[in-house]
């Protein structure tokens, strides 16, 4: 028996990251398997400062609101879903979380912020650098 793909999507809210979630639902459905929505919130300025990372609800929420459109288009195509908000580095925890059993990661070529990627090299950059996981960049 074949074994189902399971797809880890990076969503932050973005263009680019919704069109990552459309091109992995129908990969899905040609295939089969299981998509996970990935929104990582990465840890305040503040944060940075002190070295200590705080999540509260606030922020949690926060980052279900970031999925909203990814699935809202999810119930549209009639995809199932899971999704997951995790607290850091989203490159980081991506690589981290795509670990835990994923045979695919798909990202968007651009989130929302440009500062941060032209500072920090952009999160699907790092990914496709440092994953052990095969890397999709939707453009």
């Amino acid at each position: 028996m074949a074994k189902t793909m399971r797809v880890l999507v990076g969503v932050d809210g973005s263009g680019g990251a919704l069109k990552a979630v459309r091109w992995a639902a129908d990969l899905v459905a040609r295939t089969g398997g299981s998509i996970t929505l990935l929104n990582v919130i990465a840890p305040s300025d503040a944060a940075l400062f002190t070295g200590r990372m705080t999540a509260d609800m606030t922020e949690r929420t926060f980052g279900e609101e970031r999925m909203h459109a990814a699935m809202d288009f999810m119930r549209e195509t009639k995809a199932s879903c899971d999704t997951q908000v995790e607290f850091g580095n989203p490159a980081e925890m991506i690589i981290k979380v795509s670990e835990q059993g994923y045979d695919l990661v798909v990202v968007g070529s651009r989130g929302l912020s440009a500062v941060e990627e032209f500072l920090l090299g952009g999160v699907s950059s790092r990914v496709v650098a440092h994953s052990k996981v095969p890397v999709v960049v939707v453009p």
